[in-house]
């Protein structure tokens, strides 16, 4: 897709970091609103949160991060100031880092539903928020190099090795896999985290007595409404190893 973006400043005060060893520049951010295509292969835009070191070098290391579930689409990392989000990205971006964070289809400014935990849509999503980083920092004078650093968590980390493997087999002509390293992903979501949510595995796991044989599994549905994609609750009761029943609530 063409790394076209427009771009929305996110003020970052250099002085929120002073005092954290850790970090070693102030950190300026970007909402970077780019072109890429939607789970159906259709053009749409999408939306992410660009870091920049403040005093780094004019050539940049870059760092894609992929973050967590949310269910409200104002959560994503590019739509908020401070918090857990946009954290991992500012964190990079104080130690020279580059750093690409999108905020998937259907959250932060994207149209429509997200896609949640569809790796492919998630993979395209990253790698042209990337595209529109390298695009986006020539007008702040820098540079990105080739060698990407790619990481995520939780929903992101099924991400990050979807990236990973796309960079790896040479699906953009300038960026190239550096280095991969997903974390506390849901690796086989079907086959294992469904089953044990279902199947009353996390029931037999919890270590309260007084929950017995009963247990409640409560999780955000992605699904539509006013500004969110959820959440709804589904709410399990099980009873030894199977579900006696369940209540879907808005």
């Amino acid at each position: 897709m063409s790394p076209e973006s427009s771009v929305t400043a996110i003020t970052c005060a250099d002085d929120e970091f002073v005092g954290t060893p850790t970090f070693g520049h102030g950190v300026r951010s970007y909402r970077l609103v780019y072109r890429t295509v939607s789970a159906t292969g259709r053009p749409t835009t999408a939306s992410g949160l660009l870091a920049l070191p403040i005093g780094g070098p004019r050539r940049l290391s870059a760092v894609s991060f992929t973050h967590g579930t949310e269910s409200y689409r104002g959560d994503a990392p590019s739509m908020r100031r401070s918090g857990f989000e946009p954290a991992p990205a500012y964190a990079y971006a104080s130690a020279g880092f580059a750093t690409a964070d999108p905020d998937y289809l259907g959250l932060g400014t994207g149209p429509g539903l997200h896609p949640w935990m569809d790796v492919p849509s998630e993979t395209t999503a990253a790698l042209d928020m990337l595209r529109a980083a390298r695009h986006d920092v020539t007008g702040h004078g820098a540079a990105l190099r080739r060698r990407v650093l790619v990481t995520g968590f939780s929903q992101g980390a099924s991400a990050a090795l979807g990236l990973g493997r796309a960079l790896r087999d040479g699906a953009d002509r300038w960026f190239r896999l550096g280095a991969l390293a997903p974390i506390s992903g849901a690796y086989d979501f079907r086959h294992a985290e469904l089953p044990a949510v279902l199947g009353g595995e996390l029931a037999r796991l919890n270590l309260n007595p007084q929950l017995g044989a009963k247990y409640s599994v409560l999780y955000a549905a992605q699904v539509g409404g006013s500004g969110f994609n959820g959440p709804s609750h589904f709410a399990f009761t099980v009873h030894g190893d199977r579900i006696a029943t369940m209540q879907i609530t808005a």
